[in-house]
């Protein structure tokens, strides 16, 4: 009788290994059918990327614009998205930051005429306006022999080789005396311009034009020099125009 009570186990025994087959039994139990989880059986937070399989995510999994919980810039690492990811012909001005973008933004020579607002141009301030055109206008000069000397000019420093038009009007005068005369022609900083000499006597008024050949890139004079032939002669009313162009 003893031998057989000593191998009864108690009642806590039992009620212990009741309890474990419970448990066990609990957490091996399958969820019935299909399509059984649901937001409610999901730790908040406990999805990762290593759970949603590759492409998975649509659009449609995405929340509209107008809602709180849709993408913003923030959701999107910096410089990730490349022009593949836009549609041709989505963006428009008002997807751009107004003054956002700078030259380093718009290819080299990518921009044409038909881009530009010509209407919307204003003066060229003279700063930025040498190497195009330039005009000025001098005292003139007084030469005292048979050589040149300077009676005005213009620097253009030409952003490329370019021809230019270069134009100079002038006055003589004579103090007094007879046998007055001299000579103008047109030069630049890299010589004369052949074919540009015209001869001035008392109260002349001179008109010298003419195209150059390719000049520059850099920085080039343009000019009006004069003498005098005979008797005291002087220049006065100086004006010289130059205009770039094509060099071809």
């Amino acid at each position: 009788m003893k031998d057989s009570m000593k191998a009864r186990p108690s009642p806590a025994t039992v009620i212990a290994l009741i309890a474990l087959f419970v448990s066990l039994g609990g957490s091996a139990a399958a969820l019935s059918g299909r399509n059984t989880v649901d937001s409610g059986d999901i730790i908040n937070g406990e999805v990762r990327s290593s759970d949603i399989g590759t492409g998975m995510v649509r659009t449609g999994d995405v929340a509209d614009d107008s809602t709180p919980t849709a993408l913003t810039g923030v959701d999107v690492a910096n410089g990730s998205l490349s022009g593949s990811d836009v549609g041709d012909g989505s963006l428009s001005g008002s997807d751009v930051g107004d003054g956002s973008l700078t030259g380093e933004d718009v290819g080299n020579g990518s921009l044409t005429g038909a881009d530009i607002d010509e209407g919307s141009l204003g003066q060229v301030p003279s700063a930025t306006l040498a190497g195009y055109a330039r005009s000025s206008s001098g005292t003139g000069c007084n030469p005292t022999s048979t050589t040149y000397v300077d009676c005005g000019f213009v620097t253009l420093n030409l952003p490329a080789q370019a021809r230019v038009l270069l134009t100079a009007v002038a006055r003589s005068y004579t103090p007094g005396g007879s046998n007055q005369f001299g000579f103008c022609r047109l030069a630049t900083s890299n010589g004369v311009l052949n074919g540009t000499s015209v001869g001035a006597i008392e109260r002349d008024a001179l008109a010298l034009t003419t195209v150059t050949g390719p000049l520059g890139p850099g920085s080039v004079d343009f000019g009006i020099e004069c003498n005098q032939g005979g008797a005291d002669i002087a220049y006065f009313e100086v004006s010289v125009s130059a205009v770039a162009f094509s060099s071809n």
